[in-house]
């Protein structure tokens, strides 16, 4: 599993100054295989580089002990 988090995203324009992602897009997981788009939107009117700012992380599935869950209707 991979742990997507689009909000560290963000761009450095050729002056150096760097720009956050104003695109508030959520975390979200992709299993292997999967693929995804991620929308960045650097304002400046400039050119930017990407810096992914450890947006992408590994995960390894773990089994989790048998949990019984008991829900009431109100």
């Amino acid at each position: 599993m991979a742990v997507i988090e689009p909000r560290k995203i963000s761009g450095i324009l050729s002056s150096g100054q760097i720009i956050i992602n104003s695109n508030l897009e959520q975390t979200f997981l992709l299993a292997r295989g999967e693929s995804e788009n991620i929308n960045v939107v650097i304002l400046g009117s400039d050119w930017a580089r990407i810096a992914w700012n450890d947006a992408f992380k590994s995960a390894k599935l773990e089994k989790m002990e048998d949990t019984t869950f008991n829900f009431e209707m109100q």
